[in-house]
This record gives C-alpha cells, structure tokens and sequence, in this order.
C-alpha cells in the first residue's frame, strides 16, 4: 500500500483514497505539494512552503489539510505494520513507531500559529 513511511520524505506518497503529497528542497526551503482524495476530486495540487504552513496565519487552513492528510498516511502505515506482524508484541513495537510520527503530524496540524517561535 505504502512506501516507507521513513522513505516518503525523499519520495513523495501518494495513497489511493487518502491522498498524495510531494516535498521538494528548493534552495533553504522545503515546498510542499498536496492533494486530498475525496468524492469531488480535483487535479490541482496545492503548494506551499513548510516555512509560511507554519507561520503564517492565513495558512492555518492549509496547515491543518496537509497535516492532518499527512497524519492518516502514517497512520495508515503503522496499521499495516501492525497487520503484517504475525507476533502481537512485535507489531505493537513497530506500529507504535509510525503512531508517534503521525502524533506529531497531527499536533502541527492543530496548533496554533505562532506556537513554533
């Protein structure tokens, strides 16, 4: 279903009936490319730098889709991890990995501007 969720940061994901994202390095700043999947799907990619996501107010909205976009492909991965473990214990500790990332994904997605400084 997914790439690594370690490797998605070089690579991009895209995740069928979630949604896709890319980051590209552009001089010192990191852009981001988005799109959520959802019943009126659209072609356009949304684009932003990390930087204004995390500090401009008026990208609150943003912050939030992305994140919270970026939340459920995690997520999603550690479910998977914890499905294709056959030992209970083994897949909680690796599961539980991806569920911390995608704890983090969710808190910037949700606080508020300015938090960061």
């Amino acid at each position: 279903m997914l790439n690594s969720a370690d490797e998605m940061w070089k690579t991009g994901s895209d995740v069928p009936e979630i949604g896709c994202f890319t980051v590209q390095q552009i001089n010192n700043e990191f852009e981001i490319q988005w799109r959520v999947y959802s019943n009126e799907q659209s072609e356009e990619m949304t684009t932003a730098t990390f930087k204004d996501l995390s500090f401009l107010p008026e990208m609150a909205s943003k912050r939030y889709e992305l994140g919270m976009l970026i939340f459920t492909i995690i997520y999603a991965y550690g479910n998977e991890m914890l499905n294709a473990i056959p030992g209970p214990r083994e897949a909680m500790q690796e599961a539980n990995h991806y569920y911390g990332i995608a704890q983090k994904w969710e808190q910037w997605a949700i606080v508020e501007t300015g938090w960061f400084l």
